[in-house]
């Protein structure tokens, strides 16, 4: 008697286990594939506007100085940026 009553509970918790979990899946798998097509659509503007920079606006912007400093100062700093940047989202 003692073991069916065991069998039972032990049921029961496996079938809550399982509608917890499934309750969570429902509820967080949205927001977390919401969340990557997000930080995938991010990336894909900070790569179009790394080619915009490296291919027109350095070139066509009529650059003589900024701050006491030219376009290959400025363009050496912002690649150093970038750099960071990435080794930051790396980590």
């Amino acid at each position: 008697m003692l073991s069916r009553a065991w069998l039972l509970i032990k049921c029961i918790l496996t079938k809550c286990i399982f509608l917890s979990c499934f309750a969570v899946t429902e509820k967080w798998l949205p927001e977390l594939k919401t969340g990557v097509l997000n930080t995938q659509q991010s990336l894909e503007a900070c790569k179009y506007v790394r080619g915009l920079w490296e291919q027109l606006v350095s070139t066509v912007v009529d650059w003589v100085t900024v701050d006491g400093q030219n376009v290959v100062v400025w363009y050496n700093h912002v690649k150093k940026l970038l750099t960071s940047y990435d080794q930051e989202l790396l980590l």
